[in-house]
């Protein structure tokens, strides 16, 4: 906690200890996960060391925690005067500080993004994270996807974060491009691709009566491959079977389902209710044609 860390930083200075740059950005580091800009600024501007960018990094996400991205912009651009040249990790700091705190400004996210390109300051999997996060918060979907595009497909989604292809494929639902979201998972197969992204693009299949037979197909395909799924996979299936009528099959999977383990969620019910209130409705519709009756349960 950052009132320890600054008990600490006082004993050094009772005890006549000066402390070095690492000492100072321990402190600003405590003071950023308690989004303490005051305290924050303070230590900043009172620092006796010279600045280094792990600094800079501290101050400026503590900005961006406290909601202030113009002050993390300001200080960003201070850095000339301390002969500083930013890295990729404090570009990444300050995108993030930005997206997380005014989703209105995605252009300047974009706008980072291309002056690492122009600085041949390397851009890595969490730029490209930052950046689209950045649109998708703002809903522009189209550009979050040109930002995808903008650096190497292969690398990016088989990296060990799997959220670019998470945000690859919200951004893609978004705008109906169900096609192109196969597309992304087809490119991952190969290297087993993560349960949750599975349920991403079932859950878009299952949105739409004509993908249904798609959102089957890929969930046996999941099964054939051993690949553990997840509750909103099992909703996003029994949905389908639900809508095509299916309901013992629906009702096979929900047992499955338990007995995997997997516990059920309000989703899960009401596409239980749901299949039990149209099996009747068919049912009754049925006797009505065939007898002139209603059959009881």
């Amino acid at each position: 906690h950052w009132t320890r860390a600054l008990r600490a930083y006082r004993q050094m200075q009772d005890d006549e200890v000066a402390p070095n740059v690492v000492t100072y950005n321990a402190l600003l580091s405590a003071f950023e996960h308690g989004a303490d800009l005051g305290m924050c600024r303070r230590l900043f501007r009172s620092m006796s060391v010279r600045k280094d960018t792990m600094t800079y990094a501290a101050f400026i996400n503590c900005a961006g925690r406290a909601g202030r991205w113009q002050v993390a912009l300001d200080t960003f651009g201070g850095m000339q005067r301390d002969s500083l040249d930013p890295d990729t990790q404090l570009y990444n700091t300050l995108i993030t500080a930005i997206s997380r705190t005014s989703p209105s400004r995605w252009q300047i996210a974009i706008e980072l993004m291309r002056e690492m390109q122009r600085n041949n300051v390397p851009r890595d999997t969490k730029t490209c994270i930052a950046v689209m996060r950045a649109c998708e918060q703002a809903a522009k979907y189209e550009a979050a996807i040109d930002v995808f595009n903008t650096f190497p497909t292969e690398e990016v989604l088989h990296s060990a974060d799997g959220n670019v292809g998470e945000l690859l494929v919200h951004a893609q639902s978004e705008l109906g491009r169900w096609e192109d979201t196969l597309k992304v998972l087809h490119k991952i197969l190969p290297r087993s691709p993560p349960p949750h992204l599975y349920s991403l693009v079932l859950e878009v299949l299952s949105r739409e009566r004509f993908l249904w037979d798609k959102c089957l197909e890929l969930f046996n395909r999941m099964k054939g491959k051993s690949i553990p799924v997840e509750l909103n996979a099992y909703n996003s299936v029994m949905q389908v079977h639900s809508g095509k009528g299916e309901w013992s099959r629906a009702l096979e999977l929900f047992d499955a389902m338990l007995q995997g383990g997997t516990q059920p969620d309000s989703r899960t019910y009401d596409i239980l209710i749901a299949a039990y209130t149209r099996r009747r409705e068919d049912q009754a519709l049925a006797a009505v044609k065939k007898n002139g009756t209603v059959i009881e349960n």
